[in-house]
């Protein structure tokens, strides 16, 4: 790797690796046969014309745009691998700060800088998402390896000219970042972790989430005692110390090595102080860090159960809320309550004619369930609308049965006042919107 000019004694340094060769060959082979695909479309209408001017023109039409942005995709998709491979990202820790040099892909811009750590306000530790990390670690032809890889990132907050900024610090193995916690730490600048995956934000909205504490993006304090006494391959032990199993020195030959300080990780490589070894010291900053990874998984897990208890808890109350009352109720009383009603018009105490003592029973009942819904949309307040349809013609169906005198007209009060309700529950369905917001039930839904 080409090492930056300076004087001062390295701590750590690393750099992106260059694809490995197998998906290097097998992504441009691809590509060629991307191209070659374009070419064959864009040269099979001038060989058509040979036997048949009609198909020469059609693959014409429709050939040669897709052949020329098959070309197209091809040399701009192996134009970039290329830039890629050539540009990579590199980053050096020191005892007073940190160098990183990176490319956006994009905009094909470089950005580098040196930052003391006495410009530095704060740290936060999170992690990212590596896609296609498995075309850049070597790893054997039948190993299996999965789509992405998830890898520590820390990000500093830094004043530069008066202007807050941020620096972002990829690792590509869980324990290297130990270190630069540990040289953070030393110098006094708050260290804080987010187990959201906060490097899909850019960098203004990251800073605007350090500055506001948003809810969405809660931060934690790193250090943990309890954690940090925890001894474990990786973690930090009494002593202050970290394992040897999760120290950061391992050689080129792969995890388990102990000779050189300098050796390959992952996609990256990291470089010590030549001929020394390195055992990353006790904490000396404020507190006792945990060894990031194992801080992570704690408050990720911690994170899980207060979610899972918090939809327990509204599952619970729903349940206890949908037991209690349910929405059907009202349409059962609905069905008594036609009932009684024509028991009081057969026996005279109530005239047949009267339809508008219907809609006593129907507006109510109509307005109970609406109220009771869990989620009240439209459709569901059409549905109820039918449901009393149903009721009324059922119940009708057995009273009529029972051999009661005028029948016919008192179906017909009914039928009328019906129909008035379904009028005035279109009227009364926003009014039932706004009762239902102010009923003390957490798990109601707004309707759409």
């Amino acid at each position: 790797m080409e090492t930056w000019n300076t004087d001062k004694p390295v701590l750590y340094e690393r750099q992106e690796v260059k694809m490995q060769p197998f998906y290097w060959i097998l992504t441009f082979e691809a590509l060629f046969f991307l191209l070659a695909l374009g070419l064959g479309l864009v040269a099979l209408p001038f060989y058509l014309v040979q036997f048949s001017t009609v198909w020469a023109v059609i693959c014409f039409i429709a050939g040669l745009p897709l052949g020329g942005y098959l070309i197209w995709a091809a040399v701009r998709a192996g134009r970039q691998r290329i830039w890629e491979n050539d540009h990579l990202d590199r980053y050096r820790l020191f005892e007073d700060g940190f160098e990183f040099e990176q490319y956006d892909k994009k905009l094909k811009s470089k950005k580098s800088a040196f930052v003391p750590f006495s410009k530095v306000e704060e740290a936060v530790g999170s992690k990212f998402i590596a896609k296609y990390h498995y075309a850049y670690r070597k790893s054997g032809f039948f190993e299996k390896q999965p789509y992405a890889h998830i890898f520590p990132v820390l990000f500093f907050i830094y004043r530069e000219a008066g202007e807050r900024k941020l620096a972002r610090i990829y690792f590509k193995d869980d324990h290297s970042i130990n270190q630069w916690l540990k040289e953070t730490g030393k110098n006094g600048i708050p260290i804080r972790i987010c187990i959201h995956p906060l490097d899909i934000l850019p960098d203004e909205q990251l800073l605007e989430v350090y500055g506001k504490e948003r809810e969405e993006w809660p931060l934690s304090d790193f250090g943990d005692e309890d954690a940090a006494n925890k001894s474990a391959d990786g973690a930090v032990d009494p002593s202050g110390g970290i394992g040897q199993q999760g120290s950061m020195v391992e050689t080129d030959e792969g995890a388990g090595g102990r000779g050189d300080a300098r050796h390959m990780e992952g996609p990256g490589r990291y470089t010590g102080a030549q001929g020394t070894h390195h055992q990353a010291r006790g904490w000396t900053g404020v507190g006792r860090p945990a060894d990031f990874h194992l801080r992570f998984e704690q408050l990720a897990t911690a994170a899980s159960r207060e979610q899972a208890n918090r939809q327990r808890e509204v599952k619970l109350k729903e349940a206890k809320t949908k037991a209690a009352i349910p929405f059907w109720l009202p349409y059962i009383l609905l069905a008594l309550g036609l009932a009684l009603l024509y028991g009081a018009a057969d026996r005279g105490i109530i005239s047949t004619g009267n339809w508008w003592i219907g809609l006593a029973v129907y507006l109510p009942a109509y307005a109970g369930s609406v109220y009771l819904l869990r989620k009240a949309t439209i459709w569901k307040a059409l549905l109820l609308i039918l449901l009393s349809f149903v009721i009324l013609f059922v119940t009708m169906m057995f009273v009529t049965e029972t051999g009661a005198k005028e029948t016919e007209v008192f179906f017909e009060s009914l039928l009328t006042a019906y129909f008035v309700s379904v009028l005035l529950s279109i009227v009364l369905y926003p009014v039932l919107l706004i009762l239902r917001k102010k009923r003390p039930l957490k798990h109601h839904d707004n309707p759409s």
